[in-house]
């Protein structure tokens, strides 16, 4: 095999001479014929082809003549794993010398591999003209097709094999046959950019106007691939424009999407009105301002393009351009007289889809232009809020200084701006909220105020620097409930440590009874247990139901803090309203009640 690959004659005669086996395979199946055919070599393959005969022929005295053609018949159209054979190796590499003399030693020109191609497919596939020609004059089946419909016409034509289509064509081929999916040929040269190919259809009778079963026609795929050197083709060859894809898009607002500005234009001359919509309300300017085509936007925009259209969500092609970051398109939009600060379906400006998209020039130029940080979306929400909500810092203070964003604006939440830099954690954004005004103490709808949300998500600097700014940490919310219990319940104890150093009271009560150290006992939070105990409070307080923080963490199934609190003195034997000790609590909780209630 290796001296057929590498085309040794003398080394394949004495191979032969000497009985090797010719036929023999690799573990992929292929044979020293299929590899002299693959690289050309002609003289081993005739001389394969004869050593087998001739081999055969003194081995076997009866019977010769049938010998010699079965054997010769099966080396010649053997195929390897993937259903090649070596006329088709030699055919697809372009080897019209071996295609030649494989064929007179009865290769199978019909013959196809496991993709279902022939020969004469991967000769056209690969551009091989001559090979072509030589297997169509030892009548290779030009109609025949594969498994998927598509045929030696389509497979050059596929990559632009110009030549050989032209060769194929002459030979009888036709030019609007249709694959399984109803392409043509056309259909499959232009998508892939084959712009002599194309040429070459249509000169020969290929139909512009023929659509596959997703409705398509070349002029369609053409755009779909960007190829504007077939777009003009197909156009001056009649191919219709106004014809739409799925979802409504015409072939103007594809050319928009691509940039295709002189294709666009040519469809505008055509016919193609640039204020049709898709289904989606969309118009070619939106599309050329999404992808940032500046010149087909401003073609548009010199043909009449509305500036103000909206879209179904309530898109303009401004907002479109400036969340995407199109400075220039941007500049061009607001130069043509459109309505500004207009808002979408959701209330948000252009400016609110800049500071969204952090598209930072696009928001210099918007506020040149008057826009500023006052207006709310349809959560109430303002750009300074929504700056800050998604941890865009920077913008902070542009948004107040150059704008007069509203430091204290709400949102239907009643939500301040402060309120939601302390939830996130956002300490610089607090600080510059603070030093512009912001209420520190102002409640939303929930009656929370910016120091609870700041313990609730364990933001400790932020609770510092409220705390230090005078947020009011001693207060009493709802139902008597402090900032310590908030903190207790979560088991925040550094914060917890920080309220009780400013004042907070630890031995404070809600209207039900509850105590912090309840709460980081109900909660499971042991340190947070031990340090309220270290503060003095009264181990053996009692809720409403007679329950004391060692009944509370038994039936929550917290043995741990149990048996501290039984070894810091807490009352075992005391009764709730309901006549239960704690370690009955214990007990119906498969709580291990000898660790906990023995004092050791």
């Amino acid at each position: 095999m290796i001296a057929s690959l590498n085309g040794n004659t003398e080394a394949v005669k004495n191979l032969i001479h000497q009985g090797a086996d010719v036929n023999k395979s690799n573990n992929e199946g292929f044979t020293a014929l299929m590899f002299a055919s693959q690289n050309g070599h002609t003289e081993i393959a005739e001389m394969l082809i004869k050593g087998i005969a001739s081999t055969t022929h003194t081995k076997i005295k009866k019977n010769t003549k049938l010998k010699y053609a079965l054997i010769q018949g099966a080396a010649v159209n053997d195929k390897n794993a993937y259903g090649n054979s070596a006329l088709m190796f030699a055919a697809m590499n372009g080897h019209s010398q071996t295609v030649a003399t494989l064929i007179k030693y009865g290769a199978n020109i019909k013959e196809k591999d496991d993709n279902g191609l022939t020969a004469l497919m991967l000769a056209s596939l690969s551009g091989h003209t001559e090979t072509v020609k030589t297997l169509l004059d030892h009548k290779a089946n030009i109609k025949k097709k594969n498994k998927d419909g598509l045929s030696s016409l389509m497979f050059a034509s596929q990559n632009g094999r110009t030549a050989t289509v032209k060769e194929l064509i002459s030979r009888g081929a036709d030019v609007n046959e249709k694959n399984n999916r109803g392409v043509t040929a056309l259909m499959v040269a232009s998508p892939n950019g084959h712009a002599d190919t194309v040429q070459m259809l249509c000169e020969n009778g290929a139909t512009v106007k023929s659509k596959d079963l997703d409705k398509k026609n070349a002029l369609m795929l053409a755009m779909g691939g960007d190829h504007r050197n077939i777009v003009d083709i197909l156009l001056k060859l009649g191919a219709k424009v106004s014809s739409r894809h799925s979802g409504g898009v015409t072939r103007l607002m594809l050319a928009a999407k691509y940039g295709l500005t002189s294709t666009a234009e040519t469809f505008i001359r055509n016919g193609v009105s640039v204020h049709d919509r898709d289904h989606a309300d969309r118009t070619a300017l939106m599309y050329a301002s999404e992808n940032g085509h500046t010149d087909t936007a401003y073609m548009l925009l010199r043909n009449g393009s509305n500036v103000n259209e909206k879209d179904k969500r309530g898109l303009n092609a401004l907002m479109i351009s400036s969340m995407n970051g199109h400075l220039e398109i941007c500049r061009s939009l607001l130069q043509n007289k459109i309505v500004k600060k207009e808002k979408d379906n959701d209330d948000k400006t252009a400016l609110m889809h800049a500071f969204e998209q952090k598209q930072d020039d696009v928001i210099d130029l918007l506020i040149e232009h008057g826009y500023d940080g006052l207006e709310k979306d349809k959560n109430g929400m303002n750009a300074l809020m929504q700056e800050i909500q998604n941890g865009r810092i920077h913008n902070v203070s542009p948004l107040i200084i150059k704008n007069g964003a509203d430091v204290n604006a709400e949102d239907l939440q009643g939500r301040t701006p402060l309120v939601i830099a302390s939830q996130k954690g956002f300490k610089n954004a607090a600080e510059i909220l603070l030093n512009n005004g912001a209420d520190i103490n102002k409640k939303d709808k929930k009656k929370r105020t910016a120091l609870m949300y700041a313990i609730q998500n364990n933001h400790v600097e932020v609770v510092e620097l409220l705390i230090a700014n005078g947020a009011d940490c001693k207060e009493k919310l709802h139902n008597g409930f402090t900032y310590l219990m908030a903190a207790a319940q979560m088991g925040q104890t550094q914060i917890a440590e920080l309220l009780i150093k400013n004042g907070v009271c630890p031995k404070d009560k809600t209207i039900s009874g509850e105590t912090a150290l309840m709460l980081a006992c109900e909660n499971g939070h042991n340190e947070m247990a031990e340090m309220i105990i270290k503060e003095d409070v009264d181990l053996n307080e009692s809720n409403e139901e007679g329950q004391n923080a060692l009944m509370i963490a038994c039936k929550n199934r917290h043995a741990e803090i149990a048996k501290m609190l039984v070894q810091k003195g807490a009352n075992t034997e005391v009764k709730d309203k309901y006549c239960l000790k704690a370690v009955n609590y214990a007990s119906q909780c498969g709580l291990n009640t000898a660790a906990i209630f023995t004092n050791t």
